[in-house]
């Protein structure tokens, strides 16, 4: 797994995770749980969990009972002590959970930020186009002829409506560039 936290990247908004369990017995399944059960799980006085994302996130959920504070982090010390030149002053904040006496863990916290960007001009732009072409070609179709077929309606139409679903193709495009890499994993995946 590339990450602790669950991710989800949506167009608008993005959304953080995490769901840290220790010595959780619930979730665990029964084969292991029966193993588990013969063993003695060693006793935790106190549980720290920091939780480091960037300062654009906001809190969308926490645990009143586990949240100790959230602060910027310490920028000087964390370059010493990693010595990361990507991290920026200001730019990561910490958020600080404890919990104590309790044969088991759990911290579960949810993060958001809201995104205006390119993703978000692009998708406007493209169901403007998508739907002016959609009255252009009725109204030329209740021109002609209101029995004409919509593919006999293509091939009447002007240069700029072609040009326009160039920019709705490229649009389409642009979204799924993503996912192609995914999709070809995948259907290696099912090939094998």
């Amino acid at each position: 797994m590339p990450f602790i936290s669950t991710r989800k990247n949506g167009i608008a908004k993005s959304t953080v995770i995490y769901d840290v369990k220790i010595n959780e017995r619930r979730n665990i399944p029964d084969k292991l749980l029966n193993e588990l059960n013969n063993k003695e799980l060693c006793k935790i006085k106190q549980c720290f969990c920091f939780n480091i994302l960037p300062n654009c996130y906001d809190i969308v959920f926490f645990d009143n009972s586990s949240l100790k504070n959230v602060r910027m982090l310490e920028y000087e010390s964390f370059k010493r002590y990693i010595g990361d030149k990507r991290v920026k002053n200001d730019d990561l904040m910490v958020i600080f959970n404890k919990k104590k006496e309790s044969e088991s863990f759990s911290f579960f916290s949810i993060y958001a930020k809201e995104r205006i960007g390119i993703a978000q001009f692009s998708m406007a732009i493209l169901l403007n186009i998508f739907c002016g072409l959609l009255f252009f070609i009725a109204s030329i179709r209740t021109i002609l002829k209101p029995n004409t077929s919509f593919f006999d309606v293509i091939f009447v139409l002007p240069k700029e409506i072609y040009i326009a679903l160039i920019i709705v193709v490229l649009t389409i495009g642009y979204f799924l560039f993503p996912y192609v890499n995914k999709f070809y994993i995948w259907i290696k995946y099912l090939i094998k």
